[in-house]
């Protein structure tokens, strides 16, 4: 089975800022090192912003321009995928583990809010997503009006317990211990994959028609994976505000029965201050730094332990000075035993990172430490 890196479904964006690309630049990075070819996900289904649904192909285009090698595309939209995502229903409610139930909902005019009428929904705690509580009336934030309480047959899964789960490397601290308060909060739980609204995907069952909720195209994907394409996740990335959702996806691989990953890392979202500079996109910042430059600047983020990390737009220029220092323009990979990589994932990097280039500045490339002749191969090197 072959092994891969990736990260959660990720939603395009048009003309992203560059901080998006961070997430990228750590799979890339993971990839060389452990010699595992790296697989994009996308998220499109549901993900819509004026009325366009956005494609990956934009992401693609900058991938190349990073040159950044994907070795093969996953999208939530694909054929295979909804046609797997039919069958684990139809299948499921055959065998048992998915059941039709009566279950009250809340339930705007638009459809955007609709979620299961439980404590943990009405609370103030947390803010909500798509709706607010005001004076116990639930709004729906999209259409502005009113969810109302309903009564309506749904798909349900149970969701495994948490005592149950396997261990799983979490990197950083603070990772670990969020995905654990929410692999508690949900072990057990009933997860309704079902909606009263249309949605892109439906499913038959006898003579019911359900309309498959959006997150479910996708929460799936990691036993999709294993199951349909042969392909086990072994190191996923994820964007910090998405841990509840990593959470609800290694649960459900657990259910389905595939294989999870050995790593899990919580990537930073990323500040870059341009100071009284114009503030560059990433198309920009390609054209003026080069792909090298670019994967070095965001290549800093890697063993954050923060949720944010504050990067200087002038050290893209110190990079591109000691890149030119550099002892030929591909650079070899180095002859030293490699360190494990989970030296790579704790605190230091970006501190190992502006060393680098401090030294590389000062033509002493054969000063640099085996590790961090290691971290720079892995960020530069590029099999596209």
């Amino acid at each position: 089975m072959k092994e891969v890196i990736t990260h959660m479904p990720l939603s395009p964006r048009i003309n992203p800022e560059l901080g998006y690309y961070g997430i990228h630049t750590q799979a890339h990075i993971i990839s060389n090192l452990t010699e595992k070819p790296y697989l994009l996900t996308g998220n499109e289904l549901g993900s819509k912003k004026g009325g366009k649904i956005e494609g990956m192909e934009g992401v693609l285009d900058d991938l190349r321009r990073l040159d950044i090698c994907v070795s093969k595309i996953w999208k939530d939209g694909d054929a295979s995928n909804i046609s797997f995502i039919q069958d684990l229903i139809s299948t499921g409610v055959n065998n048992g583990l998915i059941s039709m139930e009566m279950r009250e909902t809340f339930l705007c005019p638009c459809g955007k809010t609709e979620f299961p009428n439980l404590p943990e929904n009405l609370s103030g705690k947390q803010e909500k997503t798509t709706y607010e509580i005001k004076d116990g009336i639930v709004i729906c934030k999209v259409c502005g009006g009113q969810a109302i309480l309903q009564r309506s047959v749904s798909l349900i899964m149970k969701l495994p317990d948490e005592a149950d789960f396997p261990f799983i490397k979490i990197y950083p601290p603070f990772a670990q211990s969020e995905i654990r308060e929410h692999l508690n909060f949900f072990a057990g739980k009933d997860y309704i994959l079902s909606r009263s609204s249309p949605r892109e995907v439906a499913v038959s069952i006898g003579e019911e028609r359900f309309w498959v909720d959006s997150d479910f195209y996708w929460i799936p994907f990691i036993c999709h994976l294993q199951q349909e394409m042969k392909i086990k996740v072994e190191v996923l990335l994820t964007g910090h505000k998405t841990l509840k959702q990593v959470a609800l996806s290694l649960l459900m691989a657990k259910r389905l029965g595939a294989v999870l990953p050995e790593i899990v890392i919580a990537t930073p979202y990323i500040n870059i201050n341009f100071g009284e500079r114009p503030r560059l996109k990433t198309e920009e910042f390609l054209s003026k730094n080069g792909s090298g430059v670019t994967r070095l600047f965001l290549g800093q983020t890697l063993g954050a332990d923060r949720k944010l990390i504050c990067l200087q737009s002038s050290e893209a220029y110190l990079i591109a000075r000691a890149l030119e220092n550099l002892p030929s323009a591909e650079l070899e990979r180095p002859t030293g035993e490699k360190p494990p990589l989970e030296n790579f994932l704790h605190r230091g990097n970006s501190c190992r990172i502006r060393g680098i280039s401090k030294k590389l500045r000062r033509r002493g490339y054969e000063q640099l430490e085996n590790i961090e002749r290691w971290l720079l191969w892995a960020i530069l090197h590029s099999n596209s």
